[in-house]
């Protein structure tokens, strides 16, 4: 049997903009139910955090990734997720790559490099809502089961 906070899908995003953080936050905290959230500035953040099998947090459920990032460009990130670089399944940890981007070129190599999906961030809050809407309703579909646990949903 679970738990309530077992249940609850737990979001990391990496993004270095704030503004954008703050943002998806906030959209997130207006869904129901809200899952947890947190975020790191940079790739070498979310390996220090959350990259070691001591880590004192858990294991994120889904990553949310800037891909013009200072240093590690989220191509990287999704490089060293996919070839084991982080605690836990690190090729099963769902990535939904959330970029400013809308390049052909950027959006093939996020899939090549192993991304989940790829969201152009929106222009407004509404729509900053409505990915924040879309990505839940899948991630918490009755049925769905999620990477490295048992059904979480249902």
């Amino acid at each position: 049997m679970t738990t309530a906070a077992e249940d609850e899908l737990f979001i990391v995003m990496v993004d270095d903009d704030r503004e954008d953080v703050y943002s998806m936050r906030r959209a997130f905290s207006a869904c129901t139910p809200k899952p947890r959230f947190a975020f790191c500035s940079s790739g070498e953040e979310l390996f220090e955090v959350y990259g070691k099998s001591d880590a004192p947090t858990s294991q994120p459920d889904l990553l949310l990734l800037d891909l013009n990032l200072p240093k590690m460009n989220g191509i990287e990130i999704l490089h060293r997720l996919r070839h084991g670089e982080m605690a836990g399944p690190p090729t099963l940890t769902p990535v939904m790559v959330l970029s400013t981007s809308s390049s052909k070129s950027d959006i093939s190599r996020s899939y090549s490099e192993g991304a989940n999906a790829f969201f152009t961030k929106a222009d407004d809050f509404a729509g900053t809502k409505d990915i924040a809407a879309s990505i839940l309703s899948f991630w918490q579909t009755k049925g769905l089961h999620r990477a490295g646990g048992d059904d979480q949903n249902g």
